[in-house]
């Protein structure tokens, strides 16, 4: 059997991590998805609350706050 050093040992498990650490950046680079900026970004819309005392019906309410 060979008999290893405390050396070896710590110096084989730093260069198993460096290469584990570049195998795992190169594959994440590969299949991970990228962030692509949209160009045709739309402009946030903002919403208004009607005024006045006006009545609505639990249908218009539910459609009121269901898409803001």
């Amino acid at each position: 059997m060979i008999k290893l050093g405390i050396e070896a040992v710590i110096i084989g498990l730093a260069i198993f991590s460096i290469v584990k650490i570049i195998i795992f950046i190169v594959l994440s680079e590969r299949f991970l998805p990228k962030n692509k900026s949209r160009k045709n970004k739309k402009d946030p819309k903002t919403y208004y609350l009607k005024r006045g005392n006006q009545k609505i019906n639990s249908a218009e309410k539910y459609k009121r706050d269901y898409f803001r």
